[in-house]
């Protein structure tokens, strides 16, 4: 892989990532439209991609972090979770992070050897672009509420995170923020929640996944391809996330759902007349 390639694949995962436009969808994208023998599949780089992006919801939402390390103490007196779970922020927030990763981590690890192969394919991902276009276009109705996430809504938005992991191509951002907007939360809260949840699960495959990266069978990559395609999915990550965040407080998830219905469609078409 040459660091233009990595460059450009960073770029699509900074934007992706937060965007609801989905990140893994597009990489899967660039990999057939550029070839797989200039850009091959490689689990390892885009796990150390999504580290690259978790850290920049690190540093966006550092305050935000800080807060549920405070909480982490609490876990050691489980006399008292109950009683904090209505007084402590910190540990309520991180209890509500960690219960909506479950979902994810579930159906990661379950269907882990389906997903490696389902996950690839650039037919399937057109199709579920086209969902996710329908999807975030039925989100943008959603009136937000007047509700703090709580733990129903937390499920809720786990589950929905889970079908993106299922669902190349389906937007987890436009997945969790749709459906905490639909379960009534408000849209200061929604979006924050919404990036704060992808921590656990990004950060598990980075882990389990990234050490494939110095492995000589299989995943080999280029060290500097690896650095530059990181800080690049780390800046354009930073900026995305600050960009979207006033957007998702007052405006609307429309624009995102017709750029992917369309990308669904051309991409459908290109395959369909690329068969015959």
């Amino acid at each position: 892989m040459q660091w233009i390639d990595a460059a450009l694949l960073g770029l699509i995962q900074g934007v992706g990532e937060f965007l609801p436009i989905s990140s893994s969808g597009h990489l899967v994208l660039a990999r057939a439209w550029l070839g797989g023998d200039r850009v091959p599949q490689n689990l390892a780089f885009d796990a150390l991609l999504h580290l690259a992006t978790s850290l920049s919801v690190i540093v966006v939402f550092r305050r935000e972090v800080l807060s549920m390390v405070r909480g982490v103490p609490v876990l050691l007196k489980p006399m008292r979770w109950r009683k904090s779970m209505s007084e402590n922020h910190d540990f309520r927030m991180l209890v509500l992070v960690a219960m909506s990763a479950i979902p994810a981590v579930l159906v990661g690890v379950i269907f882990k050897r389906f997903l490696e192969g389902f996950r690839e394919r650039p037919d399937v991902v057109s199709v579920v672009l086209i969902g996710t276009g329908i999807w975030l276009l039925v989100a943008s109705r959603f009136r937000p509420g007047p509700r703090d996430a709580g733990v129903r809504e937390a499920i809720a938005m786990g589950f929905a995170q889970s079908v993106s992991v299922f669902f190349p191509g389906f937007s987890r951002s436009g997945a969790t923020i749709g459906t905490g907007l639909l379960c009534g939360v408000r849209r200061e809260i929604v979006g924050p929640f919404a990036f704060l949840m992808s921590l656990p699960p990004n950060l598990g495959a980075a882990a389990l996944k990234g050490k494939d990266v110095f492995n000589a069978e299989g995943n080999v990559v280029n060290y500097t391809a690896v650095i530059i395609g990181s800080a690049v999915a780390f800046a354009v990550g930073v900026a995305a996330l600050r960009w979207l965040l006033p957007f998702v407080r007052r405006g609307s998830l429309r624009p995102f759902g017709f750029y992917c219905l369309a990308l669904g469609l051309v991409s459908t078409c290109h395959l369909v007349l690329h068969v015959f």
